[in-house]
């Protein structure tokens, strides 16, 4: 057999020593390379394990978060029709209180105005009654022009009185 490998050229000193050659990369490869390799594999498999939960984690967060705006957003326009609502009715007791006390108002200015019509009325009345005497008495001297005595005057004025007022 040595024969026929050495036709074709092969040479055992020369394949023992690629062979010792191989062995000693091989076992340096695999004592220093291959130990660093597979640490970086790790390394590098463990940071995209991190990132995949990190990105599930952030994932769950997101949608928690969606629901969470849901429910703020629900709550929040329950509370703003409840927030309108309460301003509604307020705005209606404002409005209801403004209108009773301004017809309040008018009812006593109108009171009040009748008060001082009624005053100024019996005021003038009072006036024109302590008035009126002097005035008959001025009206039948001009009627009569001196024509009749001070003492006809007089029971004129006197019996017109008692006709208009019963005194």
């Amino acid at each position: 057999m040595t024969e026929i490998l050495s036709k074709i050229g092969f040479d055992w000193h020369l394949a023992l020593s690629h062979t010792v050659n191989f062995l000693i990369i091989f076992i340096l490869l695999v004592k220093f390379a291959l130990p660093k390799l597979k640490k970086t594999i790790d390394e590098r498999k463990a940071k995209i394990e991190e990132g995949l939960a990190t990105f599930a984690k952030s994932a769950q967060i997101l949608k928690e978060s969606e629901a969470e705006k849901a429910n703020i957003l629900k709550s929040a326009e329950i509370e703003k029709k409840g927030i309108l609502a309460e301003s509604e009715s307020i705005k209606k007791n404002i409005l209801a209180k403004g209108e009773a006390d301004a017809r309040e108002i008018i009812s006593a200015s109108k009171t009040e105005g009748e008060k001082i019509k009624a005053d100024s009325y019996e005021k003038g009345a009072s006036e024109l009654e302590s008035k009126i005497g002097d005035i008959l008495q001025m009206i039948s001297q001009k009627a009569f022009a001196g024509k009749v005595s001070a003492e006809v005057n007089n029971e004129f004025v006197k019996n017109i009185f008692k006709e208009s007022y019963g005194k």
